[in-house]
């Protein structure tokens, strides 16, 4: 775990962004993400501890009847992506946008509409970003013992250095290296379980 913990370190220390930076290349990575990091950090953002622990353990409750409840949003999600996030992006490119907030202020020239869009954001991605943590502190209590609270402290300080330190590119490439990990967890598993 100590290991995993500077490895994650380590990445988002290397992935830095410049202190003097811009926002664009702090928050958007300078909108340099393609290809395979790009969809590594997406699956990440999507496939996060609701998915490895809330959606399994609904399986487990509910049956195989929860799981085309998982692939629909998961579809969907990718839907929107395409369709809409394409135009986004390119809408915020062209103007030099950074936040969501910013683009809802130029296209509908209303800051109190973009400050309510802000707030909205805020409000429901604020308990979204506390499971991550949360589920960590306990893995860390069940498998070390460490107590919840401290567990989720530690991986909230992880996750504080490196974002604070690098940005969207510490994050994506952070996400690249746990999303590889993770799936070739899931596989040595399976081969151990066969």
């Amino acid at each position: 775990i100590v290991g995993y913990f500077v490895v994650v370190l380590a990445i988002g220390f290397i992935a830095r962004t410049r202190w003097r930076s811009t926002p664009e290349e702090y928050f958007l990575a300078g909108r340099g993400l393609k290809g395979f990091i790009l969809l590594g950090t997406m699956a990440a953002t999507n496939f996060s501890a609701f998915t490895v622990f809330g959606a399994s353990g609904a399986g487990y409750r509910d049956g195989y009847a929860f799981f085309p409840v998982v692939g629909f949003g998961t579809g969907f999600m990718a839907l929107t992506f395409w369709l809409l996030g394409r135009k986004i992006w390119e809408k915020g490119k062209s103007l030099g946008l950074v936040t969501p907030a910013e683009l809802v202020t130029v296209l509908y020239g209303n800051r109190y509409l973009s400050f309510l869009f802000a707030l909205v954001m805020i409000v429901f991605t604020i308990p979204y970003i506390a499971l991550q943590p949360m589920a960590g502190g306990y893995v860390l209590t069940e498998l070390f013992g460490i107590p919840h609270v401290l567990g989720a402290g530690l991986i909230s300080l992880i996750i504080v250095l490196y974002v604070f330190k690098g940005g969207l590119r510490a994050v994506a490439w952070t996400d690249l290296f746990q999303g590889l990990l993770m799936v070739g967890l899931m596989v040595s598993a399976l081969l151990m379980v066969a």
